[in-house]
């Protein structure tokens, strides 16, 4: 998601497009907190429990340096936070609030003639449903 709002900025800075990319890079990291937490509580001796800042600057994308990640993240790019009232119980919610967010991120996306492509609308739509809690 940070590439894409790098990208985006080159497009013309939509603020839509930039806000949207920001609150899905903020709800994933929300999603993914939750997530650990409920794997470390159910396999507690398998999985520490994370400190919020290390779930917001994940591994995958920075360089291993010793035991430690380093990553390298412009200066000028706002990290996400995980919200400090937030509690497992909240997963659902979160996944829906997802949902919402895929939408928008999608409704923003097509303002931008270069990315319209129907298949791509009906994937991330056909995700959006998938992600509605009934």
């Amino acid at each position: 998601m940070r590439n894409f709002a790098n990208a985006a900025r080159q497009l013309g800075s939509s603020v839509a497009i930039l806000s949207s990319a920001f609150h899905l890079r903020q709800r994933l990291a929300q999603i993914l907190f939750l997530y650990r937490e409920n794997a470390a509580a159910l396999f507690p001796r398998k999985i520490s429990r994370a400190p919020r800042e290390l779930v917001v600057d994940c591994p995958a994308t920075g360089r291993r340096s010793g035991r430690k990640w380093t990553t390298k993240t412009p200066s000028h790019i706002v990290r996400p936070i995980v919200h400090e009232d937030i509690d497992v119980e909240d997963f659902p919610d979160q996944m829906e609030d997802f949902a919402k967010d895929i939408r928008t991120f999608l409704h923003c996306l097509n303002e931008f003639p270069e990315f319209t492509d129907e298949a791509v609308n009906t994937s991330i739509l056909s995700f959006e449903r998938d992600l509605q809690v009934s």
